[in-house]
């Protein structure tokens, strides 16, 4: 049963063997998927979302994205999925773009998720303040944006996702 495979996910993550977690939780929220039982959408949400936590753990990026997004559309107001992106966002800044600003913008990004988390899920707002308030700074300075002709408001990230974000000229337009 989906259920049996979520728990055993939780096993597998539990003594850190990732991948055979991954294969666990994906079983489950496919089966969710594919009409074999009725699921609610919570049980939906929940398996995607410890997809995407096992996925993260494993370094898959992308792939751990992708599932916190369909939890996310199973639960609209949840904002543990959120979280969890802006973290990837933020563990893999420095990884992205070519000159010091854009190696700090992935920064923007991450603290848009934890803000949208905050503004939808009060259960997380602790959290989303913690790291708002630590990585606020480490956004592009006033002075690196300009010696590196950032202009306008909005920066597009391409990296191993595509981001648009606002442009904060200082970590005091960051709402805490």
């Amino acid at each position: 049963t989906p259920e049996s495979a979520f728990k055993m996910g939780k096993r597998k993550y539990a003594k850190k063997k990732y991948k055979e977690a991954i294969t666990y939780f994906e079983n489950a929220f496919d089966e969710t998927q594919n009409g074999l039982d009725y699921y609610d959408v919570l049980t939906s949400a929940k398996y995607a979302y410890y997809t995407a936590v096992a996925y993260a753990a494993n370094g898959s990026y992308s792939k751990a994205r992708s599932f916190a997004i369909k939890a996310v559309n199973f639960r609209k107001n949840w904002g543990d999925p959120y979280i969890l992106i802006g973290k990837l966002y933020a563990n893999t800044a420095s990884k992205c773009g070519s000159d010091p600003a854009a190696k700090k913008a992935g920064y923007w990004a991450a603290i848009e998720k934890f803000q949208l988390a905050r503004s939808i899920d009060n259960n997380c707002r602790s959290e989303a303040n913690k790291l708002i308030s630590d990585y606020k700074n480490r956004v592009p300075t006033a002075s690196m944006l300009a010696d590196n002709n950032y202009s306008g408001i909005n920066y597009k990230i391409q990296c191993w996702y595509t981001e648009t974000v606002k442009i904060k000229q200082s970590k005091e337009e960051i709402k805490d």
